[in-house]
């Protein structure tokens, strides 16, 4: 285990921008509910990356001066810190930054296109792919921050991140006193080869995983829904009446990858919620808060 400042830590990254306002918004919250310290931070690249800004300092300060106040707005008691780092990449940094905290939060901007971002790719692929702890993304608009649906949605594959992101989106349920939702969306197979394929039922893995969070948060409610269909478009519509989705991501140890998956790439930047991406060292970064683990789970 980390130590207590490693686990009591939420990270944000804001450049100005509109998606990272609403980052540094539910972070804040999220800071909040944890009882734990906000670190907001505003990298200052060495040279032009992919979020297109120029090294100007004046600039730079302002963002996170103003951000602090944002955040010591929204709650005065909270402890929150500030860094302003010069580096070659704003990437690396937010990567290596990740073993500080329980979350690392990031804001999205859904209307700029994936090519625009330099041959390094998005910031928050690169990041979500490498990060050692879960990585928050914020696209959407928040309607509210503070148990507008008390639901979170978890996108469940019977594979290891597929049971590292159902851990992490339990915490998140106690966390937060959520009900949690269970998604499951088989993968569509070719009726012309369906018979070709040795197949077992997903089910039984599924009520194991289920029961064993069950034994680990007793009293927490957790609904199964099966659904079928195109995976990215069901979970973006199950986004819509949820506070949180949580889904695996890819985890790679190559240093220039931004596979996050394909339906992690996509619903990160449809979802009308914020989404949790959780790699394969995910769970090993992903505490129960103190205040909330003296919390009874929801009933």
């Amino acid at each position: 285990m980390g130590n207590a400042e490693q686990t009591w830590r939420v990270l944000v990254g804001v450049n100005g921008s509109r998606a990272s306002r609403r980052a540094l918004l539910w972070a804040t919250h999220q800071a909040h509910v944890r009882g734990a310290e906000l670190l907001i931070v505003h990298v200052r690249a060495v040279v032009a990356d992919a979020l297109g800004l120029d090294d100007r300092s004046e600039e730079f300060d302002s963002v996170l001066k103003t951000s602090a106040a944002a955040a010591s707005d929204m709650e005065p008691d909270m402890a929150i810190l500030t860094r302003n780092p010069r580096c070659d990449s704003v990437s690396d940094y937010l990567v290596n930054l990740s073993a500080e905290g329980a979350l690392l939060v990031l804001g999205v901007d859904p209307t700029r296109p994936r090519n625009t971002h330099g041959a390094l790719g998005p910031i928050e692929d690169r990041v979500a792919v490498h990060a050692l702890c879960p990585v928050v993304t914020v696209a959407g608009t928040l309607s509210s921050i503070e148990n507008a649906h008390a639901r979170i949605v978890v996108g469940w594959t019977d594979n290891h991140t597929g049971h590292q992101a159902l851990r992490a989106a339990a915490t998140e349920a106690v966390i937060n006193s959520s009900v949690l939702t269970v998604v499951t969306v088989p993968t569509p197979v070719d009726p012309a080869v369906a018979h070709l394929l040795r197949s077992r039922p997903d089910e039984p893995d599924l009520i194991d995983a289920v029961s064993k969070i069950e034994r680990l948060y007793p009293g927490l409610q957790i609904d199964i829904a099966h659904l079928k269909g195109e995976a990215t478009d069901l979970l973006v519509q199950q986004s819509a009446s949820a506070d949180l989705l949580v889904l695996g991501c890819h985890h790679s140890e190559q240093a220039w990858s931004i596979r996050t998956g394909p339906v992690a790439e996509s619903v990160m930047r449809l979802a009308h919620c914020p989404v949790m991406l959780v790699g394969r060292l995910g769970d090993a970064r992903h505490r129960l808060g103190g205040a909330a683990s003296a919390a009874p789970p929801p009933p």
